[in-house]
């Protein structure tokens, strides 16, 4: 057995392990209406309606709706995304919610600090201090660790209900509940704080009172508006029943298939990866020995510099050394340019168009190898254009080739690893965290050894220490 199809099994098992546990404990089944309301009415999009079983387990929540369900694994850290209709399943890790709300909350409050600075240099009246648009942040993403309003919040009570609203003069109040009759079961305390976290976008002070009511909410409705206030989105739920269960976990429906992706061509991209065996270093070795004697040395080169892509770096320094020092000595039977443009980075974008020529120029001495070219120049296009804090239109359009070039090295050898880590790289620089996670946690099926992923595991871990309330 391969060490990725070993890799893709252990998940696969595991994930059912911690669906299949022995029935020692109770769990709490909700029956809920979803009902989000978008204003104004020019927004043109009707109420959506949606009726959810909610299932609070010991160390499970789970979301379902129609053929769809969501099951947040506490134990093994993942939400598993099921398509009962299709019979597949989606696995991502939870961290990927936290990390989005902290980053795109950043990213907003960014884009105010710059359109406050634009007022004030145009000799306005710019708002720097905490005012309502901050508040609605702390609505749509909110987390203990980041809030800076709740001194803004006041509530007062309102026929049965608790209202939340600014203490700033605004005609929309944020939120309100009711609770229901009775005590809420110690047991499903923590599923209920989960729950608040995940489910619902409302402000962390009023999940601190729905905490520390004595039940559950009966119904809450609340306000999610956008930064400059020009639409709002209004979400009704309304409990319509509850029961007691003697189930203690979900469980994992036989005959389902794991999907790696959502997109189905990066799906098979990735399936086609973990059936793709490594190439036979010896065979290499053969292969670039005899282009060196027919003087082809770029090609040679390029053979041995794709070796790296495909494993961790105590793998390339302990078994291969050999094979790529045969490759990399044939550079010095060529020019020197491609040498230096394939293995340094430019420093800036007067260095980054050297390397892209150089490398363009090269585009016919490499074989069949053309595709590597092109991924080492998106690395380089990467590099340079990300550190750039504004993208003009020929910064996004290099982005987009550069995109297109890693996507077709993976569909000529899609058993490369560092462009997996790539693509999950330009997925978390634009607050893509789920979809970032996929393409890492696929690296790490193809090489769990591997150095990125250490510093993949810290950010988890890292994350589960500021945001204790999502874990």
């Amino acid at each position: 057995m391969t060490r990725p199809t070993a890799y893709f099994l252990l998940t696969f098992f595991m994930t059912a392990l911690f669906f299949a546990q022995p029935a020692a404990a109770e769990s709490l089944v909700l029956n809920m209406k979803r009902t989000v309301t978008f204003t104004p009415a020019d927004a043109a999009k009707p109420p959506v309606v949606t009726e959810e079983t909610i299932t609070f387990y010991p160390d499970f929540i789970s979301v379902r709706f129609g053929t769809a369900e969501r099951i947040y694994n506490f134990a093994a850290k993942t939400l598993v995304v099921f398509d009962h209709a299709a019979k597949t399943y989606m696995v991502h890790p939870l961290h990927a919610v936290p990390m989005f709300y902290d980053a795109e909350r950043t990213s907003r409050l960014a884009l105010k600090i710059k359109m406050n600075n634009a007022v004030r240099e145009a000799g306005g009246d710019a708002v720097d201090k905490v005012t309502l648009e901050d508040i609605d942040l702390d609505m749509a993403f909110s987390t203990n660790a980041n809030t800076r309003t709740a001194y803004l919040m006041d509530k007062r009570k309102e026929d049965g209900k608790t209202v939340f609203f600014p203490k700033q003069k605004d005609p929309l109040d944020l939120a309100a509940y009711k609770t229901r009759e009775g005590t809420l079961a110690p047991a499903f305390k923590k599923a209920y704080k989960r729950y608040l976290a995940y489910e619902t976008a409302i402000h962390p002070v009023i999940e601190d009172a729905l905490l520390k009511e004595s039940n559950i909410f009966a119904a809450l409705e609340y306000n999610n508006r956008d930064v400059l206030r020009k639409t709002n989105a209004q979400t009704v739920l309304e409990l319509k029943s509850s029961s007691v269960s003697a189930d203690n976990a979900p469980t994992m429906p036989e005959g389902y298939t794991m999907k790696l992706s959502s997109d189905p061509a990066i799906n098979a991209l990735m399936e086609r990866g973990l059936k793709t065996p490594m190439p036979d270093m010896n065979a290499l070795k053969e292969q670039i020995g005899k282009l060196i004697e027919e003087e082809q040395y770029a090609h040679a080169f390029m053979v041995a510099a794709e070796v790296p892509l495909m494993l961790t770096g105590a793998e390339t320094q302990k078994y291969h050394e050999s094979v790529l020092k045969a490759g990399f000595l044939s550079a010095e039977g060529f020019d020197q340019q491609i040498y230096f443009a394939v293995t340094r980075s430019p420093a800036n974008e007067a260095d980054l168009a050297k390397f892209l020529n150089v490398m363009d120029s090269y585009k016919d001495k490499v074989g069949d190898k053309g595709y590597l070219l092109d991924y080492f120049k998106a690395q380089h296009i990467r590099k340079v254009i990300f550190a750039k804090l504004d993208h003009t239109e020929e910064d996004k359009v290099l982005l987009k080739q550069a995109y297109d070039y890693i996507i077709t090295a993976l569909e000529n050898n899609p058993r490369l690893v560092n462009p997996f880590f790539d693509l999950g790289g330009t997925e978390y620089q634009n607050n893509r965290m789920t979809e970032a996670f996929l393409f890492w946690d696929h690296a790490a099926r193809l090489a769990p050894a591997h150095e990125s992923i250490y510093a993949i595991r810290k950010m988890k871990l890292d994350t589960e220490k500021k945001f204790p309330e999502f874990f």
